[in-house]
């Protein structure tokens, strides 16, 4: 019930003047558009399940690569964007287990899909591209594809799951932190309950370390 309510009070303020713009549609969809395609694939045909959250920060990171190619942001906020979801020890990278075109036609039955998939996208981490006066963009599906690629091309060759891949990078960037020498930790089931069952007592970066 408390979680219920505290989550109504954060979502109640950004549907103010909802009628006057998209903004406050685009900006809670953010990474939606790919992020659905990639949580459903997930569940099927043998793949590792992902949580709703773990999909959609890879649509976010995917979302970035998008903005870039069209020139709405710069290569510092696709940066950006890798090393804050690592951070918080969520994937950021389009599993191997699927392809372009897998996620391109599960993409076609997202709600934002009319003509062409739309999509709100980053002029700089924290602030949304403006197109005329709407948030949204319709994006080719050329261009996803390339974003995709982009994406993939990062990744690491060896990714043994999705989360234990998720909890070496929090780790890594937890053991690098000069700022708090491991002193202020919180335990993973602070951050991300499903690491306890997968990792037993791996700890990720302390709040001075996130975003």
């Amino acid at each position: 019930e408390a979680v219920c309510k505290a989550c109504i009070e954060i979502k109640v303020p950004t549907l103010t003047h909802y009628e006057e713009s998209d903004y406050n549609e685009m900006c809670p969809q953010y990474g939606h558009a790919i992020g659905h395609a990639v949580e459903h694939l997930s569940w099927h045909d043998g793949r590792e399940p992902m949580l709703h959250g773990e999909a959609v920060a890879i649509g976010m990171v995917v979302s970035a690569e998008v903005a870039f190619l069209m020139g709405l942001c710069d290569e510092q906020c696709v940066r950006e964007h890798y090393e804050f979801v690592k951070a918080t020890g969520l994937p950021a990278f389009v599993p191997a287990s699927m392809t372009v075109e897998d996620i391109l036609y599960k993409m076609s039955f997202d709600k934002h899909h009319v003509k062409k998939p739309t999509m709100g996208l980053p002029a700089r981490m924290g602030t949304f591209a403006k197109n005329g006066d709407s948030f949204s963009f319709e994006v080719n599906e050329e261009t996803i594809a390339e974003a995709l690629q982009a994406n993939m091309s990062k990744r690491p060759e060896t990714v043994p799951t999705i989360r234990a891949a998720a909890n070496a990078d929090a780790a890594a960037i937890a053991a690098a932190c000069d700022a708090c020498a491991g002193q202020r930790m919180m335990s993973v089931d602070k951050l991300a309950p499903w690491a306890t069952r997968s990792r037993g007592g791996v700890q990720y970066p302390c709040l001075c370390c996130a975003p």
